[in-house]
């Protein structure tokens, strides 16, 4: 699932991002975020929860979280 926001997104201190990971057999798919500009604050916790059946390709990688502003 992909959460596009045409704002910036906060991660306070007590927030949990919970990213899921689905991959079977050669074919993937995870969580995403992409907003135009992202703050995450000191305490807010990253969940990575893999639901897979099988290997992942070597080199596969994914992106959680997008940030589309400028600036970092």
């Amino acid at each position: 699932m992909t959460l596009t926001l045409n704002s910036g997104v906060s991660f306070k201190s007590d927030a949990v991002y919970t990213h899921t990971l689905k991959a079977r057999r050669g074919e993937s798919a995870s969580d995403q975020v992409i907003a135009k500009g992202v703050t995450i604050e000191n305490g807010a916790q990253f969940d990575f929860r893999g639901k897979a059946h099988g290997t992942l390709v070597p080199g596969t990688s994914f992106t959680a979280i997008s940030n589309t502003a400028a600036t970092p």
